[in-house]
């Protein structure tokens, strides 16, 4: 490849991958040092012309995540203020993660009601709007944009300080608004509509735990990954390639061009070469959020899907705190505190026992997901995957960040084998536990690089790739 106009830079994340991208592209390495001074500064030298080249920064979210995100920020100040073209940001692993009738006239409507209260000196304008249209629109392939961030500047441009809507089809898509934004449920409602009006316990028990299928919310948590996006791109990152976030939504925070690559693929083959008697395997999703991934897999293996439904109690739920959020602030006994009939109270949520929805016996059993962090509920799959007749188990994932002490749980646990991909590096890992295995992705970088900057088409990329990936 013809290196001239551009330069790959590496932190110090994961020089390993770094050095197998610039070998499949055939490149040199860019000269550069990231260190830290005795006070823990980072310092970057940039030992290398980039005046007006197109600059490269391979960086990715280890266990050290803060160091990472300041080492990126730094190297791209760096190259931006010695006069460089542009800065792309190859991130393998990200850190910190239908529409209605008349939607656009309604959405004209309430744009114009607020910019007329707003030139009429309103003091605050809150917007009560129960459905937010084009939620769940999200970017995936052949030029798709994210519509909801473009809804939330123009309401924020149009005069609203503060937002209150029902159930976003995503809690990422909170991140998209510069305005306070208040996500209620309306779960209490449903759930007591199903206890009141639908016969069959067993009906009412399966739907309740259901509704609650959303994932946890914690009172005055903030989406950091929204932050992390403003500071890459004030830093001057002007495009970033990274590899399965979280969400997808989260691509929608950057306010430059997003390539979220899959690693799917590679581990479909990993699947097909390395998995002896594969056909006789079953795609595990290890809970319902996960069956969406699992189905997509088993469609491309033509194999079938189970879902491992319940948690194990542990102890560390979540306990909401006592702040007086239930009854209004003293000293206003002006003030309306009702209004009217009584809200139905939130069904607290009860972890079912942890259970399998499908046949595993006999059979080899492959969870899926995008992270192995901390194993303990990979461990507890395996455990029940086990029980119910599985004679062979595996886990795999985009993102091995395995942390804490998941090397000896893997070792001591009922998985044969835990497959990652070098998004993130996990050689002391594999030390410590033989089961570790790695899928080399690199390849797949190095062609997105490639394809950037000879100004190609990147959806050759996103082949027989689904949203549920």
């Amino acid at each position: 490849m013809d290196q001239r106009g551009m330069v790959i830079l590496s932190g110090n994340s994961h020089p390993d991958l770094a050095k197998d991208i610039v070998r499949h592209l055939d490149v040199r390495l860019g000269s550069s040092s990231v260190y830290h001074k005795t006070n823990r500064e980072t310092m970057v030298e940039i030992h290398e012309s980039v005046r007006g080249k197109d600059v490269y920064i391979i960086q990715t979210g280890t266990k050290a995540v803060n160091d990472s995100i300041m080492e990126l920020l730094i190297m791209c100040y760096a190259c931006k203020t010695s006069s460089c073209n542009k800065v792309i940001g190859v991130i393998p692993h990200m850190p910190y993660s239908r529409h209605s009738k008349d939607v656009n006239d309604m959405i004209m409507e309430t744009l114009i009601t607020s910019y007329a209260c707003k030139t009429s000196t309103a003091r605050r304008i809150i917007g009560v709007i129960p459905y937010l249209p084009y939620s769940t629109q999200s970017k995936m392939r052949r030029r798709g944009n994210i519509s909801l961030k473009l809804i939330a500047n123009m309401l924020t441009k149009g005069g609203f300080d503060h937002i209150i809507t029902v159930d976003l089809h995503s809690k990422e898509s909170l991140g998209y608004f510069d305005c306070a934004i208040d996500n209620v449920r309306a779960s209490p409602f449903l759930i007591q509509y199903i206890v009141e009006s639908v016969s069959g316990l067993w009906v009412r028990i399966l739907m309740g735990r259901c509704f609650f299928i959303i994932g946890k919310m914690f009172s005055r948590g903030a989406i950091t990954c929204k932050l992390l996006a403003k500071m890459l791109t004030q830093a001057g990152i002007s495009h970033v390639i990274t590899l399965d976030l979280h969400q997808k939504e989260i691509q929608g925070f950057f306010d430059c061009p997003v390539d979220n690559l899959r690693a799917s693929p590679f581990l479909v083959r990993y699947i097909q070469e390395s998995i002896p008697d594969y056909r006789n395997a079953v795609i595990v999703a290890k809970n319902p959020l996960a069956a969406r991934r699992a189905t997509s897999y088993a469609e491309r293996l033509r194999l079938a899907i189970a879902v491992i439904h319940g948690e194990v109690k542990d102890g560390d739920d979540e306990i909401d705190e006592l702040d007086g959020r239930a009854s209004p602030p003293p000293g206003m006994a002006n003030r309306v505190t009702t209004v009217g009939a009584t809200l139905p109270p939130l069904t607290a949520k009860e972890k079912p026992p942890i259970n399998v929805v499908g046949d595993v016996g006999g059979k080899i059993a492959i969870m899926v997901d995008d992270m192995i962090d901390d194993v303990q509920a990979f461990v507890d799959a395996a455990f029940v995957l086990k029980e119910r007749g599985a004679y062979k188990i595996y886990a795999l994932a985009t993102h091995g960040i395995l942390s804490k002490e998941a090397p000896r749980l893997i070792e001591e646990s009922h998985i044969d084998e835990v497959v990652v991909t070098n998004t993130v590096p996990h050689d002391l890992q594999k030390l410590q536990c033989h089961k570790i295995k790695t899928v080399d992705i690199s390849i797949l970088l190095a062609e997105a690089i490639r394809r950037i900057h000879n100004k190609e088409s990147m959806s050759h990329l996103f082949r027989h790739v689904t949203l549920e990936d």
